[in-house]
């Protein structure tokens, strides 16, 4: 990866990055779907992948804006400047291999 000057690097980071995110929609689904989780699996398999996702695009200088669908399916912003970046898939990836960990750590306590 090439180095940017001091300057470009400045101007890169005074540019401010986008991304939008429907969380809501994805705890939503998650709770729903594991009905009989506690507040803890529901920590571990959801809330910490998710922050851990925010958190990334954070350190990046991303500026995350939550978003949400209408019942026509068109998002609801009320501004959504050029170049934002959907990370809605990446979030539930997250919630996903969490929930595969999860069950392996389940598996190999009960194989004990």
């Amino acid at each position: 990866m090439a180095k940017l000057d001091p300057q470009a690097k400045a101007d890169a980071l005074a540019t401010p990055k986008y991304v939008i995110a429907e969380r809501g929609t994805l705890i939503l689904q998650s709770v729903l779907s594991h009905p009989n989780e506690t507040g803890e699996q529901l920590q571990s398999r959801v809330a910490e992948p998710i922050l851990s996702v925010l958190q990334k695009y954070a350190d990046q200088g991303y500026i995350v804006l939550e978003a949400a669908r209408d019942e026509n399916n068109n998002y609801v912003v009320a501004a959504l400047p050029d170049g934002a970046r959907n990370i809605t898939k990446e979030l539930a990836d997250a919630i996903d291999q969490a929930e595969v960990d999860a069950k392996k750590k389940a598996e190999a306590g009960n194989a004990k």
